[in-house]
């Protein structure tokens, strides 16, 4: 029996009659028009029985079983479904590969190219344990040899479906002990036969049919019961297979038995040799000795006006995110593959690359407000840290739901006991843990661009934007490389090496300059506790760089001036396009003309010049 789809219709030929009796005649069914029809095709093979038959495209192939008179039978045809039309085969391998008559053997379509012929009645009642290769375009036979003990066992009535490009299933049978319930999984890309890959059939099968389709979780399936609207999943379409009928050593006769198959969750990256795996984990290594590091040197020079005009706080913040995307790359590359070890890389990824961009975004974000706003105003360090660890929060909530609600494996059929399971890698629940880092990016980048004429000294706004680009082109990279590629080896290879190299970059990129201003004295600082030398020929120039101020008030005196420290220049914001009047939130109401080449200052009493800086982010990349 098969199905031709194009044409919705199933095809029919031979069997035993209820007389006993061997048929020879070819039907067809009309699923749409519900009716049977009986052709008559020129050639034929006759009338016969126990074949095996197997489907590839619209051609069915039919192979041996048993004639009117009884005996066994060798030879091959195949119907065009399209046509209704029959056709031998006809090869010139030799006896010693060439399949002999049988009976109930199995006979399945590895691909468009290629079919398996196993098992089956031998003349004389012995079952054969031998798995023949069929070549259609060259029309050639061949013996498959499994390496070592890797072989199925002699039986006749086995029936075998490929479940994908590289799976082929073998069920049930009839062995030398009986009644068989295991099944066989003959995986293609390895040369091997698993017997306990997927565990044996809820009751001994012979005789049977099976077919293989997709199936679908059903509606409610990802839907969290307290908040109908929320969708915890994605429904799962997977190959399943069914067995139909058949002789079951169960009460009843017939079985009906849904089974799908389990892969493992994630699918495998692959097999990381010694050196690959040692070069990923130190190189990391070294990324988090470096983050670390960072972490000590800002904490320790925070008062120095180069650091501290990138704001200690939020340095050190991104900085722990730095450190997090290399602990979770080396966790990803050293641990054993698993349930907990993949949520536990997916939080430190995820987690960190959250940390970074919100950092990121505050820092932006402040610098917009200021200058779309044209409002000076002062911010506590304490919300800018709460905006930080908020989005932690979530990115880490949403991990958690998905190690809670994404509960594998799932149960699809449970028979006398035993479960028949699938564990399917939800593909969904990453795109949603995702989401945090994505929103962050797209605003970081868009803000980044709205405030590209903003500038003041160290360049910690042009270092912002660089940041933001270069991890922002990481990801663009990174996505097309995880949905086109299909090794999972290469995606894990690109993804690690680019995400590693990114973020290392772009910690050099914001610390290098001030490590080199503490150390090596590269740049002209005050005494000044945040006091920034800001250089008006730098605007005339038409350059574009970064905002840099404190998380404090700074107090710039006239005695400061004289004594040598940053004068009425010293510590502004400055834009190079700004020259609307400008409000200052607290303090005197003071109005300017805010011009190219003036800073955005409030007068103080007696004479002295207050300047108000707001906190500014150095990322440190991911």
């Amino acid at each position: 029996m098969a199905f031709d789809e194009p044409t919705n219709k199933i095809f029919v030929y031979g069997g035993q009659t209820a007389g006993a009796g061997v048929s020879s005649e070819n039907w067809v069914y009309d699923v749409m028009a519900r009716s049977w029809t009986q052709l008559n095709p020129p050639r034929a093979p006759g009338a016969r029985t126990n074949m095996a038959f197997a489907i590839t495209g619209r051609t069915m192939y039919v192979f041996g079983g048993i004639d009117s008179a009884g005996a066994l039978l060798g030879d091959l045809w195949a119907f065009d479904m399209s046509s209704s039309t029959w056709n031998r085969h006809v090869w010139d391998s030799p006896a010693a590969v060439s399949p002999p008559p049988l009976q109930h053997a199995s006979l399945v379509a590895v691909n468009s190219t290629m079919l398996a012929l196993y098992g089956g009645t031998l003349q004389g009642g012995a079952y054969s344990a031998t798995l023949y290769k069929y070549d259609i375009p060259t029309s050639s036979w061949s013996i498959h040899k499994a390496p070592g003990e890797s072989r199925l066992p002699p039986a006749e009535r086995m029936r075998a479906v490929a479940v994908d490009k590289r799976r082929v299933l073998f069920t049930g049978g009839l062995t030398a002990q009986g009644l068989s319930n295991t099944t066989w999984v003959w995986k293609l890309d390895e040369n091997v036969f698993d017997p306990s890959a997927y565990g044996p059939l809820p009751a001994g099968l012979h005789s049977h049919s099976l077919v293989t389709f997709n199936q679908s979780a059903h509606a409610g399936a990802c839907v969290w019961d307290p908040i109908p609207i929320f969708t915890l999943c994605t429904k799962q379409t997977v190959p399943a297979v069914v067995a139909i009928s058949g002789v079951t050593n169960r009460p009843g006769g017939g079985l009906l038995v849904s089974w799908a198959h389990s892969d493992p969750l994630p699918p495998p990256v692959g097999k990381l040799d010694i050196g690959l795996r040692l070069a990923m984990v130190s190189f990391n290594a070294i990324g988090l000795a470096t983050a670390l590091s960072l972490i000590l040197f800002t904490v320790k020079h925070q008062k120095v006006p180069v650091v501290k005009a990138a704001n200690p706080n939020l340095s050190i913040i991104s900085l722990i995110g730095a450190a997090m995307v290399h602990l979770g790359i080396m966790t990803s590359s050293s641990i054993d593959e698993g349930r907990t070890a993949m949520m536990l890389t997916a939080f430190l990824l995820g987690g960190g690359y959250t940390l970074i961009f919100a950092a990121i975004m505050v820092k932006n974000g402040l610098i917009y407000f200021i200058f779309a706003s044209k409002t000076r105003f002062k911010v506590r360090t304490m919300h800018l840290l709460f905006i930080c660890a908020f989005a932690l929060g979530l990115q880490s909530l949403l991990v958690a739901l998905w190690f809670r609600f994404d509960t594998n494996p799932i149960v699809t059929l449970t028979v006398a006991g035993v479960k028949w399971t699938i564990n399917a890698y939800n593909q969904s629940w990453l795109i949603l843990c995702a989401m945090p880092v994505v929103i962050l990016t797209v605003f970081s980048v868009f803000v980044s661009y709205k405030i590209r004429h903003v500038r003041s000294d160290f360049n910690e706004t042009q270092y912002v934007a660089i940041a933001t680009y270069l991890i922002a082109m990481a990801l663009l990279v990174i996505t097309p490389v995880m949905l086109l590629l299909d090794s999972p080896l290469v995606q894990y290879i690109i993804t690690t090496v680019l995400v590693t190299m990114t973020t290392m970059a772009v910690q050099g990129l914001f610390f290098a300059n001030k490590v080199s201003a503490v150390y090596v004295k590269t740049f002209t600082t005050d005494n000044q506790v945040g006091a920034i030398s800001l250089t008006p020929s730098g605007l005339q120039q038409g350059t574009t760089s970064g905002v840099t101020a404190s998380s404090n008030v700074s107090e710039t005196s006239n005695a400061s001036t004289a004594s040598g420290g940053p004068s009425d220049d010293a510590g502004g914001l400055w834009c190079k396009y700004c020259k609307q009047k400008i409000r200052v939130a607290g303090g005197s109401r003071h109005s300017s003309s805010h011009k190219p080449g003036k800073k955005l200052s409030e007068v103080g009493g007696k004479g002295a010049t207050r300047t108000r800086e707001l906190s500014t982010l150095s990322p440190t990349g991911r």
